[in-house]
């Protein structure tokens, strides 16, 4: 498929053209959805326009950053392995990831809107653009992270319907 877009010469300033998205450091809204965050950027609620729905659990949130240990256990072969055998009970020791050193709106336009949320923790650093469309009931969230972490592990949980 494909899509047209009107590119507008004149314009005099960014607020000259006419956007279907609304983004602040709290609320994005398109003419698909509506996603409300809390203190640390995480999402509190996912409302779908069109269906008239909620589609996070109720009390739940989503892109909820936790950091979990990584310490190998026994594993099904006998031995301790310090790759991908992850012991069970990992769920249950974590610490959630922020408050966030920064957050700002890095684009606001007619066809896209994108949140960028910064998070220190350890020695490492963690960068997430949130990212709106006006054409599709779409989310992006593009995580870069500089990981400098031993024997902890990243998980983002959501947590939807």
């Amino acid at each position: 498929g494909y899509k047209t877009f009107q590119i507008l010469r004149n314009c005099k300033s960014k607020n000259d053209f006419f956007s279907t998205l609304k983004i602040s450091k709290r609320e994005c809204v398109s003419p698909w959805l509506r996603m409300k965050f809390n203190d640390n950027a995480e999402v509190i609620s996912l409302y779908d326009t069109r269906e008239e729905r909620e589609i996070l659990q109720p009390k739940k949130m989503a892109n909820e950053l936790r950091l979990h240990e990584d310490i190998p256990g026994p594993n099904m072969y006998g031995g301790d392995n310090d790759a991908w055998d992850i012991s069970y009970s990992y769920r249950h020791k974590y610490r959630k990831i922020g408050p966030p050193k920064r957050i700002k709106i890095i684009e606001r336009g007619p066809i896209r809107g994108t949140l960028q949320v910064e998070y220190e923790f350890g020695q490492s650093q963690l960068v997430q653009e949130i990212c709106f469309y006006a054409h599709t009931p779409r989310i992006d969230f593009k995580t870069t992270v500089n990981w400098h972490e031993n024997h902890k592990m990243m998980r983002d949980r959501k947590s939807v319907v």
